[in-house]
């Protein structure tokens, strides 16, 4: 019970801070806001709350509290994605722009300082794309599961042009070299399912050791949860090769890599 409090604890103490910080204050002359929905800031919250329920709930009624660090390890988890949903905003208007990073950081801008501005789309072909825009040499996503994220970018476009500025990003640092349309859609699902796989075989060897019961049953896990952990990683640094230059290596280990339909070169 200590360590599922332990890590019940930082969870929902990080949940209560995204629900109060969920607005961001900026400018009267900036009412537009770019945001997540209700629907899903509620997912982000019924998500922390429901495993810590869970934790709570299952040592009780069942005979398996060896679960709970588990599921309170799960809270935490989900907890730490919760800035997605509340603490990453936008507010714009007349006067400039305000941003509010998925770390809280806020940054005040004006229009002038917008350099760059890259369109996404909203599932076009199956994919959802983030956009971006560059805004004092830094870059800032904007995410195309937020409602109105499409105005935002096309509001930034047409201040770029009104003051004589090509707002089409280059493509110089872009770890695909332009191949791959949803890039940053793509990279965060490698990077999520690497950090849940480790995760999983962390947690399972934590159990193993703290339980003098375990078997050779038990103990076999871990290294296969390494195992897979090792080939995605690799299959990850393929796909960077890959996606850099499709031409050699073809449609079909594209499509493998980035899905159906994804191929750049028709």
């Amino acid at each position: 019970m200590t360590l599922t409090l332990a890590l019940l604890a930082p969870a929902l103490l990080i949940l209560l801070l995204c629900w109060l910080n969920r607005d961001l204050d900026a400018p009267e002359d900036q009412p537009l806001t770019v945001c997540q929905s209700g629907f899903m800031r509620g997912m982000f919250l019924f998500g922390v709350l429901g495993f810590a329920t869970l934790a709570l709930i299952i040592p009780l009624v069942t005979d398996m509290p060896e679960a709970a660090p588990l599921l309170a390890g799960m809270a935490l988890f989900a907890s730490l994605l919760a800035p997605f949903g509340f603490i990453s905003c936008i507010r714009y208007g007349t006067g400039g722009l305000t941003i509010r990073t998925f770390l809280g950081r806020i940054h005040a801008l004006r229009w002038e300082d917008v350099t760059a501005v890259q369109p996404g789309n909203c599932g076009s072909g199956g994919t959802r794309q983030d956009g971006f825009i560059i805004a004092s040499g830094r870059r800032f996503c904007v995410n195309y599961s937020m409602p109105d994220a499409e105005d935002f970018i096309r509001r930034a476009q047409q201040e770029c042009r009104a003051r004589g500025v090509d707002p089409t990003p280059p493509r110089k640092g872009d770890v695909f070299h332009g191949n791959v349309p949803n890039a940053g859609a793509v990279l965060f699902g490698w990077w999520f399912f690497g950090v849940f796989l480790a995760f999983v075989g962390g947690m399972w060897a934590f159990f193993c050791l703290r339980n003098p019961d375990s078997t050779a049953d038990d103990w076999f896990m871990v290294p296969i949860c390494a195992a897979v952990l090792l080939w995605w990683i690799l299959r990850c640094l393929r796909g960077v090769q890959i996606g850099r230059d499709p031409a050699r290596y073809g449609r079909k280990a594209f499509e493998n890599h980035f899905g159906k339909g994804s191929w750049p070169l028709d």
